[in-house]
């Protein structure tokens, strides 16, 4: 396939996880966004490894935090001076792509802006037909999606999208790289916020390590969990962006209750959060030069957020997603943190 500007800016370095090959860089998906990733092939039999995409949600969160805090294969020291190696990295057995996205993201960057979860598929699906296209030997691998909280929106609309356009490819309606999707998975997943607003109030009152709130504030907080689910109720039936926007506010201010715990939204045994200690490593121009990032990191972009809710996009539900893709045979994982208060 031949494109009218230069798709690749891609690099390999040896940072993170240095015995393995690795590429990072961008792929540009339209003229007006280039998309940051970072791959690494798998520590054992990469050949005949599959390929997980790991996806952080927000919307609007870099997947660098993935790599650093989470599945990847390295850890920030303390300070953000440098990295080792984690042992328990997920590239034990699969290769792993990591993709900032939408434009805005982590180090992508563009003048596109995204505000829906079915724009964010579109242009996932885009950047994977090109990294195929770059890559093809990573092209025909048992292909997996996962990742957490926003990801819950953004991981069922891709599946879904990959397996309607390999319908498309098979029956000659459409000229793309098929992909082997096998499974998703979402941690913590905003798949349905209905469902999740609903479990708040027990959360807080059952969660595995006793009650958070007072009981005069957990019964506030479920007498007031009826106007967030009328909410929600009056946008699914009009999908009018105003009714969703409001359902937005008041279902937010709803489960911002929790705040008076002054513990992590996080860990609910702690009132510390993670370290960022590793922004102040992706920061270092040797590190940004050695991996091919062209913009500052950014690993929330509140931007990028407010458009999601300004579209009504955030209080929206992909449960039909995931209905569609178990009918399909698909393997769907849901898993929730039992001191994790926040999707």
């Amino acid at each position: 396939m031949v494109h009218a500007y230069s798709t690749y800016d891609i690099v390999s370095s040896n940072l993170c996880d240095p015995n393995v090959k690795q590429y990072s860089g961008y792929i540009k998906v339209d003229q007006h966004s280039n998309l940051f990733f970072w791959f690494f092939e798998s520590r054992n039999n990469p050949q005949t490894s599959p390929l997980t995409l790991w996806l952080n949600g927000g919307p609007g969160a870099s997947s660098m935090i993935g790599i650093f805090q989470e599945v990847g294969p390295c850890r920030s020291l303390v300070g953000g001076t440098d990295v080792e190696v984690f042992p328990e990295s997920w590239n034990q057995v699969s290769n792993l792509l990591f993709i900032d996205q939408p434009v805005g993201a982590g180090f992508s960057y563009g003048n596109k802006n995204i505000s829906t979860t079915d724009q964010s598929s579109q242009n996932l699906y885009i950047f994977l037909q090109r990294f195929f296209e770059k890559f093809p030997e990573y092209s025909k691998m048992n292909f997996h999606i996962f990742g957490e909280s926003f990801g819950g929106h953004y991981i069922p609309s891709l599946a879904r999208l990959i397996d309607e356009n390999n319908n498309l490819i098979n029956s000659k309606k459409l000229t793309a790289i098929p992909i082997n999707l096998q499974s998703i998975g979402v941690g913590n997943g905003m798949v349905d916020p209905k469902i999740i607003y609903d479990s708040y109030p027990d959360f807080i009152e059952y969660n595995s390590y006793g009650p958070l709130l007072s009981p005069n504030d957990i019964a506030t907080m479920k007498s007031n969990l009826a106007g967030c689910d009328l909410s929600i109720d009056k946008c699914y039936k009009t999908q009018n962006t105003n009714d969703c926007q409001q359902a937005e506010i008041t279902c937010i201010d709803f489960s911002s209750n929790y705040n008076k715990t002054g513990l992590s939204v996080y860990d609910v045994r702690s009132k510390a959060d993670v370290s960022n200690d590793y922004m102040i490593y992706l920061e270092k121009p040797k590190v940004m030069t050695a991996i091919g990032a062209q913009k500052t990191f950014t690993d929330l972009s509140f931007s990028i957020e407010d458009n999601f809710l300004i579209d009504g996009d955030y209080i929206q539900s992909r449960k039909e997603d995931v209905e569609y893709l178990l009918y399909r045979g698909f393997p769907v994982l849901l898993y929730y943190g039992d001191a994790d208060y926040i999707c």
